[in-house]
């Protein structure tokens, strides 16, 4: 199992070495969430990937405005 916040500090230095604006992680699950779906990948599939298996938070992903 990976360390969330250990995950998260790493990212983030990533991310701000890029030189891009940090958002936190959920951006980039939404991201991966909308491009997934876009491929055609089933909800239940994206939510298994995402590591929750819950297709009603995967759905809040793909409503974000």
């Amino acid at each position: 199992m990976v360390n969330y916040e250990a995950y998260r500090v790493c990212l983030k230095e990533v991310v701000l070495a890029k030189g891009e604006k940090w958002q936190g992680t959920h951006s980039l699950r939404y991201d991966y969430t909308q491009q997934e779906k876009a491929n055609g990948i089933s909800l239940a599939q994206i939510s298994i990937t995402l590591g929750h298996s819950r297709e009603r938070v995967t759905l809040h992903y793909l409503a974000k405005v």
